[in-house]
């Protein structure tokens, strides 16, 4: 539809008649005007839908009255930079959460996912995060036990998991860690130097290796793992 024949109809004062004058518009400076000026919630909207523009995209995305508006305009956005400020700083969490699902800055999804005020926008953040050493330190930090649960069962790291299991002070965390690790030298090291008796315990029976088992027999720090490991060892042999 041409814009001079769709003109009359967005000076309605009925919204309904606005909304339906732009199911045949494709004009985008036409689009733009409406998205920023109409009153109706429902007119903006549909007028972002149809955009392409993305200054003008972005401009709606942060000034809209209405998070509804803000937030189709935000899951049309394609600049990272705005869509990591939004992702940390817009009012609702429904746009929030919308900006973090196209977030790629793992910096920024970790700082969500410490931060945010709303659970379901912090769970979106670490169900985006891919960096290993970042899920392990939201794992850690976390005060939402729930992302710190996603977080640990994302990392695959073995030597990641391994620091965990050694460092944390969350005997929870540090046991699903240590469960994960398979790296025979590593499992070694845990059972030496954890500071969690319960993970030593289980990070040496889970070591078959001989010559591991042996060093942890003489080096272990807790004396029911050297007396496991010991055994181990002279049952293998």
């Amino acid at each position: 539809m041409d814009s001079q024949d769709s003109r009359p109809k967005l000076m309605d004062s009925d919204p309904w008649v606005r909304r339906e004058a732009l199911d045949e518009l494709d004009d985008q400076t036409v689009l733009a005007e409406v998205a920023r000026k109409d009153d109706d919630f429902r007119v903006r909207k549909a007028a972002v839908e149809k955009l392409t523009d993305q200054t003008v995209l972005a401009e709606v995305a942060c000034k809209d009255d209405d998070y509804r508006v803000r937030q189709v305009a935000v899951e049309k956005v394609t600049d990272q930079a705005l869509l990591a400020e939004v992702a940390q700083k817009d009012d609702d969490y429904y746009v929030r959460r919308a900006a973090v699902e196209k977030v790629t800055d793992q910096k920024v999804l970790a700082e969500v996912a410490w931060k945010d005020g709303n659970p379901w926008v912090r769970s979106a953040a670490v169900q985006m995060m891919t960096d290993q050493t970042l899920l392990a330190e939201v794992a850690q930090k976390a005060s939402d036990s729930w992302v710190c649960r996603v977080a640990i069962e994302k990392v695959t790291d073995q030597k990641v998991l391994a620091e965990v299991a050694q460092k944390t002070r969350d005997s929870w965390l540090s046991r699903v860690a240590i469960e994960k690790v398979t790296d025979q030298a590593l499992l070694a090291e845990v059972a030496q130097k954890a500071t969690d008796s319960w993970v030593s315990r289980v990070a040496v029976q889970m070591v078959t290796d001989q010559t591991l088992l042996a060093e942890v027999a003489q080096k272990g720090s807790d004396s029911w793992v050297r007396g496991v490991a010991a055994k181990k060892v002279v049952t293998s042999g």
